[in-house]
């Protein structure tokens, strides 16, 4: 792990190639349970109209 400022000076974590396979997995399923097909599915049909991403995914419930 190799913590490093962003910009607004918050920690964020670069696993890099030491994540584990399990652990990628894991996120995975996570991101998909809080980014569901159908949300990720309007927000590609909204974006195909010329809608940005950030109002595309309030639109869909999410955040950019």
């Amino acid at each position: 792990m190799n913590p490093q400022k962003t910009a607004d000076g918050s920690r964020a974590r670069d696993d890099g190639p030491l994540a584990s396979p399990d652990l990628r997995e894991r996120r995975r399923a996570l991101a998909k349970e809080r980014f569901t097909a159908e949300q990720r599915q309007r927000v590609l049909e909204v974006t195909g109209q010329g809608v940005s991403i950030a109002v595309a995914a309030k639109q869909a419930g999410v955040t950019a």
